[in-house]
């Protein structure tokens, strides 16, 4: 692990990431294709966009020191948060955003494994975005009413990160993510906003598991 970042690029991170989350949130919905059309959120909710984008970041870099790794991370919790609005609110995951963000995560990864020689990480990334792309592509053909393409594109992004870490926190880092999505789908018939047809995002539940996975490996 990194050594932990200054108090003042703490401070400098968590400003910098309050405004990249509230105003990716207000670009993405008002510009995204996919997105036409759709009521736009609240004020409000760009703020709590920005909120939660600078407590993830800010997270990120005070466990994972300044370091290419760090900055991998932290696009990771950047977009994380839109993708996570949007899915819940419309059900969709844009190609338009998981496209660049999959080629920005290969890149970032890329880098940190240039500069750190961690050259074995980055193939084992790479290899870990194809299986769990090939395990969700699988799930989505045998249940298609459980999983959509959005969720099998968001995999390969989810397996690259995780993979880089180790195997097992691919293992772990995936079944977080069933298992927030079974907490989620109970927590959401106990108050009867679904039932069991439901078609419940999936999303959500894949990047806060992998937050999650990825926050307890950097402490590893």
């Amino acid at each position: 692990m990194n050594d932990s970042a200054p108090v003042i690029t703490l401070i400098a991170v968590a400003v910098s990431s309050v405004v990249i989350g509230f105003f990716l949130q207000r670009m993405l919905w008002r510009h995204l294709p996919r997105l036409s059309g759709a009521p736009t959120p609240s004020f409000r909710n760009d703020v709590g966009a920005g909120m939660v984008t600078c407590i993830l970041v800010t997270t990120v870099m005070a466990e994972g020191g300044v370091s290419w790794l760090s900055l991998a991370h932290s696009c990771f919790a950047i977009v994380a948060v839109p993708l996570s609005f949007i899915d819940s609110r419309l059900r969709i995951l844009p190609n338009s955003l998981l496209l660049p963000f999959s080629l920005i995560a290969s890149g970032l990864l890329g880098i940190s494994a240039a500069v750190e020689g961690e050259w074995e990480n980055f193939g084992r990334s790479l290899l870990g975005a194809a299986v769990l792309f090939l395990v969700y592509l699988c799930l989505a053909v045998i249940s298609p009413a459980g999983l959509g393409m959005g969720d099998v594109k968001l995999s390969a992004v989810v397996g690259l990160y995780l993979a880089y870490q180790g195997w097992a926190w691919l293992l772990i880092g995936a079944a977080a993510g069933f298992f927030l999505g079974a907490i989620s789908g109970l927590a959401l018939l106990l108050v009867r906003r679904a039932h069991l047809k439901s078609a419940i995002p999936f999303g959500p539940s894949m990047l806060g598991g992998a937050l999650i996975t990825l926050f307890l490996s950097a402490m590893n």
